[in-house]
């Protein structure tokens, strides 16, 4: 056995030694990579549970939840329980038909109850049922109505306790709903101008509806914190109004008059004086502005006035605000409302089960707390176990990603390769069909174009139509056309030696005009050689009978070609000489032979021992083993 082949034995005989360790090295990190991947999966569904378990009791038990806590609010006011399940059915009951949210109805109670003390029953239910629904109606905010029954309340509550709580709110929320829809207000503009004027018309016994319309006719040209104002200011003057104008606004008890008696009175005595009399009579009477302005504002409109009061006044009852909010109601919000519901009704049947575990959840924690306190060895060493836990859970998954990482780059290895191979085949035959597509084409080209100038009747087309389109243009413009070219060269003529010695008398007349110069010696030039245009067309005569279009064509043609060989794996060969054209041939790499011997490498040895061997080179291909045995086997002899 040669040396360099005794060394070849001894290289393959190392690769074997190490091969088996290596294997069970491959095999250990294929189990961890098992264990890894099913332990990561079990992990994640069972978060994956436990997420969807969370997700389904908050979507059950989120509505009542959210519903208990705002019932918790309202209970800490000392409410009675037979009142805190009446607020809950009517807010659930709200919700479904105007599509309100029950949360929110039950946290307006609370600001009521907050505010009018002494409801009692189911008062605290209606109040806030009449608030949400004329808000509703009104388009304004819960809480800005529930603010202004609280403030109607205080400013008219000897009228709630002779009506009856229930039935005066009742009242309330008909009569400004109706009066939001008679001026074109909304319930936030009423409860600000209510707001500024304060109690300041109960104290003179002026009627709600009276004080209503004149608010609500008042906002037709101004805000209702500006119409309050003005009222105010009205009623702050009037009793000295009243002795500055010898009128009297007050009846035998001292109650100021309805406001139409005043300004009925009013009208007599200014009657006769002019608009800035008036307001300087009204300015010195009442002593504002604001209330100068009610009063001009009121006059314009005393019937509308007469009508609106009465109106308002007829209503005792919320029906108007009722039909109102069912129109502005969303049916959406209603379903959504609808569904939350039925969930705070399951809900509501299931906390009293689920809060004493909650409760013992949560005094658990509380044990766990006390006792890391009374044991922080303890409680260290747990933190120390777990975080152990997630070590090893971490590295190894950070195994498994490696693993899969390296499992996605072999595999995106074996699709490149299977990519490349199918894009060599199909780019093969590509070219063939191009190369066969070129020679169709090219072949089809020549004999179009020889088609055409062999053609006779494309040259006479083409002689007539340029004919006509020229005589055509000719016959309609030849009057214009002649009487101006002739009047040119007449005068150009005639004029043209004067013209010229003056240009080329004067230097820079004869710059500027260089270029007129050439262009008139090139006209010359061309009138001198029409003269030599029977020569002209003997000579193209004669080209034209020498001339081979087929040699032309076949040239420009193997230009192509030659330009198309400069592509990687194209070798067309093609001439076209003297009328006649090959059919290309292209040319593709053979397959090599193999460069391994039948029987392997290892046979190919035995059987060469006894007689001796020359050996040149011997390679070894295998990419997937990853030992490097190319590198290893692969080297020169003799």
């Amino acid at each position: 056995m040669t040396p360099k082949l005794e060394k070849l034995m001894f290289r393959i005989g190392l690769i074997d030694k190490a091969s088996g360790p290596l294997g069970k090295l491959d095999a250990q990190m294929q189990k961890l990579s098992s264990r890894a991947t099913k332990g990561g999966a079990m992990l994640g569904a069972a978060a994956a549970g436990g997420w969807a378990l969370q997700r389904s009791l908050s979507g059950l038990l989120g509505p009542a939840i959210e519903l208990d806590r705002a019932m918790g609010e309202v209970r800490s006011l000392d409410v009675h329980r037979d009142a805190l399940d009446k607020l809950q059915r009517t807010a659930i009951a709200s919700s479904i038909k105007y599509g309100t949210g029950a949360a929110d109805f039950v946290r307006a109670s609370y600001d009521i109850q907050s505010a009018i003390a002494g409801l009692e029953g189911g008062e605290l239910a209606k109040f806030t049922e009449a608030s949400a629904v004329l808000a509703q109606g009104t388009k304004a905010d819960v809480g800005t109505i529930t603010d202004y029954m609280g403030t109607m309340y205080g400013i008219f509550q000897n009228d709630a306790k002779r009506l009856g709580n229930a039935k005066w709110v009742e009242i309330v929320a008909g009569q400004t709903a109706t009066a939001v829809q008679m001026f074109k207000t909304n319930g936030a503009e009423m409860a600000a101008a209510f707001s500024t004027l304060g109690a300041s018309g109960q104290s003179h016994g002026i009627q709600m509806a009276e004080q209503m319309a004149i608010l609500g006719q008042l906002q037709s040209t101004m805000s209702g914190s500006e119409s309050g104002t003005k009222y105010k200011a009205f009623l702050q003057g009037v009793g000295k109004a009243q002795g500055q104008l010898g009128l009297q606004f007050t009846d035998s008890q001292g109650r100021m008059l309805p406001m139409l008696d005043i300004l009925g009175k009013l009208q007599g005595r200014l009657a006769g004086l002019g608009s800035v009399e008036q307001g300087n009579l009204l300015m010195k009477a009442f002593g504002s502005k604001e209330a100068v302005s009610l009063i001009q504002q009121l006059m314009l409109d005393t019937k509308g006035l007469a009508n609106n009061i009465p109106a308002l006044g007829n209503v005792k009852g919320m029906e108007k605000a009722r039909r109102m909010a069912a129109e502005i109601a969303d049916p959406f919000n209603r379903w959504r409302e609808s569904s939350k519901a039925v969930r705070m009704v399951i809900g509501n049947a299931l906390l009293p089960v689920i809060t004493p575990l909650i409760e013992k959840f949560t005094q658990a924690n509380a044990t766990l707390i006390d006792w890391s306190n009374k044991f922080p060895h303890l409680t260290k060493f747990i933190g120390i176990t777990t975080l152990v836990i997630v070590g090893l859970i971490g590295t190894v998954l950070l195994f498994a990603a490696v693993g899969g990482v390296v499992q996605l780059t072999i595999a995106g290895l074996i699709g490149l390769q299977t990519a490349w191979t199918g894009v060599t085949a199909l780019s093969s035959g590509a070219m063939a069909l191009l190369t066969k597509g070129l020679k169709a084409a090219r072949i089809a080209t020549l004999l179009f174009s020889l088609s055409l100038y062999a053609n006779p009747m494309v040259w006479i087309a083409a002689a007539v139509i340029g004919l006509i389109a020229g005589l055509a243009m000719l016959v309609i413009h030849w009057d214009t056309v002649k009487a101006a070219t002739l009047g040119f060269i007449h005068g150009f003529v005639e004029r043209w030696g004067a013209i010229r010695k003056v240009i080329e008398g004067n230097p820079i007349l004869k710059i500027l005009a260089a270029p007129f110069l050439f262009a008139i010696d090139t006209v010359g030039f061309l009138f001198k050689q029409i003269k030599k245009i029977p020569a002209l067309f003997a000579s193209l005569k004669n080209w034209f009978s020498d001339f081979n279009l087929f040699d032309a064509l076949g040239s420009a043609a193997d230009w192509v070609i030659e330009k198309l060989n400069l592509i990687p794996g194209i070798n067309i060969e093609a001439r076209v000489e003297n009328e006649r054209s090959s059919i290309p041939k292209v040319s593709t790499p053979q397959s090599q032979p193999s460069a391994v011997p039948a029987g392997g490498i290892s046979q190919h040895i035995q059987n060469n021992q006894r007689g001796g061997m020359h050996i040149e080179k011997v390679e070894v291909n295998n990419p997937a083993s990853g030992y490097g045995v190319v590198d290893e086997m692969e080297m020169a002899a003799g």
